[in-house]
């Protein structure tokens, strides 16, 4: 189930990193957290991942105070990578 959950806030991330409020860095970045979160979530073997789980955490001090619905999101997505052993 963490798979679908993940794919899940995956698709919600991409509808968020769409919002014209944000600045073009910030889309940017969260453009290039979504291609590396999906080739993850594609990979069976979850142990090449490195430091894959660091970025989102840091990716969501980022955005928790200024974005919190995208903070919100970001957190998801770091629970089910935990679930998912990655």
């Amino acid at each position: 189930m963490p798979t679908h959950e993940l794919r899940t806030s995956l698709t919600t991330l991409r509808e968020q990193a769409a919002d014209p409020s944000l600045a073009p860095q910030e889309r940017a970045h969260l453009t290039d957290l979504i291609t590396r979160l999906e080739a993850a979530s594609a990979r069976e073997d979850h142990g090449a991942e490195g430091g894959l789980l660091e970025g989102l955490n840091q990716s969501l001090a980022r955005f928790e105070v200024a974005h919190p619905r995208i903070g919100a999101t970001l957190n998801s997505i770091a629970q089910s990578l935990t679930s998912m052993g990655v």
